[in-house]
């Protein structure tokens, strides 16, 4: 009867061409007082990408630099709320600025629908706030531009 010796596994050699980690303490390591400024100075000085950009010209929606596929309608809604960003805007005016139309009857869930669809599309719940009972508000974030 004989013994199957397992498969020799092979030896891995040590790096002993790559030296030991040093402590993050080490002297040298930590940037000085003038690197921390000229960083703070480099980082000032780039430019900022807003969040959001509400291109009214070209009729776009841009969320952190992808575009966002919207209908007619919803890009209308958004365009409107962006142009009263801050405010709060009823579901009225709604209708007869971004629906240029106040022949919607009363009740109706359309405002209501299509804000639910720009929130999904877009992936920002939190930039239109809904106010119980009012209306809606887009969001004046810091990371927002409109343009047009």
């Amino acid at each position: 009867m004989s013994v199957l010796s397992p498969a020799p596994h092979p030896v891995l050699p040590r790096h002993a061409s790559r030296p030991a980690p040093r402590p993050a303490t080490a002297p040298g390591d930590l940037p000085s007082q003038a690197d921390l400024r000229r960083f703070e100075e480099l980082l000032a000085a780039l430019p900022l990408t807003p969040a959001v950009v509400v291109d009214l010209p070209g009729r776009r929606l841009v969320v952190d630099g992808a575009d966002v596929d919207l209908t007619r309608q919803e890009f209308d809604l958004v365009a409107y709320l962006a142009r009263s960003a801050g405010r709060v805007v009823t579901r009225d005016e709604l209708y007869a600025g971004a629906w240029r139309s106040q022949d919607l009857s009363e009740g109706t869930r359309t405002v209501d629908v299509h804000v639910r669809r720009v929130r999904a599309k877009s992936g920002l719940d939190g930039l239109i706030t809904t106010v119980r009972g009012v209306g809606y508000r887009l969001n004046a974030l810091d990371g927002l531009r409109l343009d047009g």
